[in-house]
């Protein structure tokens, strides 16, 4: 007891101190980022590294998700094996012969009632089982390692890499917008912001790290190095040769990501107005237009390329192998994405992924993003300053910012028309977009305040308390996560909390 009395007490103590230390009146708001010294980026190169470490020990506890008990979990080590031998498929045992019989091998119900033997969350094709999710991750590290150390990578290692590539590209992203828009801007509310954010961003990946996030976190790592490279050379960067030498590096970034997550892809639309800015000024030549078209080149190609595999393993060039899941619900039945275009499933897609409210009884339940992510209300908030809006228009960022908004609804909506069930995870495939959009207009709302300082002390504040609601997101017990399969951990954490005085 002494020693969780002592932990809890060191707890409240570290609380309070760092909730006074960025008081609106603390002399750290009146470090500017554009006056920084050797040890300030030092101070930035240690919290990101604290906090990639931390985030990964976090992800390596639930032995559910980090590989000791893989299940069907492993599917990218074993498909890698898969790719070496010169096969597109799993190279399992050969499938149940009830499965092979059945007329319609997608009805989970009738797979149950049969009892069939069948390896959950696979894409069943022709007597053969694939992988359904995206393949990049395959190509950027899983064969590599694989070819270079002759031994398989495990998921939650690449995950954990993934994880790691985004944050630290979230941070370099935020910096070129700093840079660019508001070099002004406090060492505290970059730092704080890209901490809050990037943990926002990646909340659930950290609690179900490998297969689905996996696939998630590489796009999302991918993406947002896209976004870097485009507003480098948009806004940071003279030379019209190097611009698009970055263009083409962001073109393929983003084109890749369509081989992890194809509805976080369509993050990609905000390159469009990223386009217009570049362009504006310019004298529109025939040879202006070739040079971009080759920046834009390894879109054609990427694309080109999954629509090959995806050939080679179902016979149509557009099917990822969604429509031949082994999962809950048959979705080789539900037709064309026009087909299932549904107004009221689409109103009720929006209401869940952003606004429904979570259930608070003994413990947070789940709720759209504004809920369970309340920095993002602070981006919101900002748009209701004049002031602020002045700036975005001045800065021309208005289309840039309206269609990162409409990209996040988009995703949304094609993640309703395409998913049997809406699940919170899937928040991450537009979480990174309103990121984006909060670290711009909160950036603003700085420029534009009569008390700076006092705005700067009240982001920090929301994103630690918007830390705290995060962690109680993950603390949530579902999915074979930490909470359910050691519900010991939880009692720990309440019993710190309360200084001994509870337990759960």
């Amino acid at each position: 007891m002494s020693g969780i009395l002592i932990t809890g007490i060191l707890f409240w103590l570290g609380l309070i101190g760092l909730l006074i230390l960025v008081r609106p009146g603390s002399k750290i708001h009146q470090v500017r980022c554009s006056h920084l010294k050797a040890k300030h980026f030092l101070l930035i190169f240690a919290v990101i590294a604290i906090w990639v470490a931390g985030m990964a020990k976090v992800m390596s506890l639930p032995d559910e998700w980090n590989g000791k008990n893989p299940g069907h979990k492993d599917q990218y080590e074993q498909i890698t094996e898969s790719f070496l031998h010169g096969h597109l498929y799993f190279e399992y045992d050969d499938p149940d012969p009830k499965l092979l019989a059945m007329e319609n091998p997608y009805d989970a119900e009738a797979r149950e009632r049969e009892q069939v033997r069948y390896p959950w969350d696979h894409a069943f094709y022709n007597g053969h089982f694939y992988m359904y999710f995206g393949v990049v991750p395959v190509f950027l590290l899983f064969l590599p390692v694989r070819v270079i150390t002759g031994h398989a990578l495990p998921t939650l290692l690449a995950t954990q890499i993934f994880a790691a590539g985004f944050s630290l590209g979230l941070f370099a992203l935020f910096w070129n917008l700093t840079k660019k828009f508001f070099q002004d801007l406090p060492l505290s509310i970059y730092l704080a912001l890209s901490l809050i954010l990037s943990f926002t961003c990646l909340r659930y990946t950290i609690k179900f790290p490998i297969l689905y996030h996996t696939a998630i976190s590489a796009g999302l790592c991918l993406a947002i190095w896209s976004f870097y490279c485009f507003t480098k050379a948009v806004w940071l960067t003279d030379r019209e040769g190097k611009a698009l030498f970055l263009a083409g590096i962001g073109s393929l970034l983003g084109a890749l990501v369509f081989g992890c997550r194809p509805t976080l892809a369509l993050g990609n639309l905000a390159v469009f107005p990223l386009l217009i800015a570049f362009l504006k000024g310019k004298r529109i030549t025939l040879g202006l237009v070739l040079r971009l078209a080759g920046a834009a080149l390894p879109y054609v190609i990427v694309a080109a390329l999954l629509m090959a595999y995806n050939q080679a393993r179902f016979g149509n060039p557009f099917e990822f192998g969604q429509s031949y899941q082994l999962t809950i619900t048959d979705q080789s039945s539900l037709g064309s994405l026009w087909e299932n275009l549904r107004p009221a499933a689409i109103v009720n897609g929006i209401i869940f992924s952003f606004f429904e409210s979570p259930t608070i009884t003994v413990w947070l339940s789940h709720g759209g993003v504004l809920w369970e992510c309340p920095i993002l209300l602070l981006g919101f908030a900002c748009f209701m300053d004049q002031q602020t809006k002045k700036q975005i228009r001045e800065n021309h960022l208005s289309c840039f910012l309206a269609v990162l908004l409409v990209a996040a609804v988009l995703i949304v909506i094609f993640q309703t028309l395409w998913s049997p069930k809406l699940l919170r995870r899937y928040c991450e495939d537009f979480l990174w977009l309103l990121a984006i959009l909060v670290f711009l207009s909160s950036g603003f709302r700085y420029m534009a305040a009569e008390k700076p300082a006092k705005y700067a002390g009240t982001v920090c504040w929301l994103s630690i308390g918007s830390f705290f609601v995060g962690c109680l997101i993950i603390l949530i017990s579902e999915e074979a996560s930490l909470t359910a399969t050691q519900p010991e951990v939880l009692g720990q954490i309440v019993r710190i909390l309360s200084l001994g005085t509870r337990g759960f």
